[in-house]
């Protein structure tokens, strides 16, 4: 939906807010795939 990438196209089209970003994958989904960090604990 346009309503769900509108902050993202702002963003990047604006220089003075993404005129430090390169070379990254900025994914609008909704917060339908949140991604799951183990505690650092788990890998020692």
């Amino acid at each position: 939906m346009l309503e769900e990438c509108v902050g993202a196209y702002v963003f990047l089209g604006t220089d003075a807010l993404s005129g430090y970003v390169t070379g990254q994958i900025i994914e609008v989904n909704g917060g339908q795939l949140m991604p799951c960090r183990l505690p650092t604990l788990l890998y020692r």
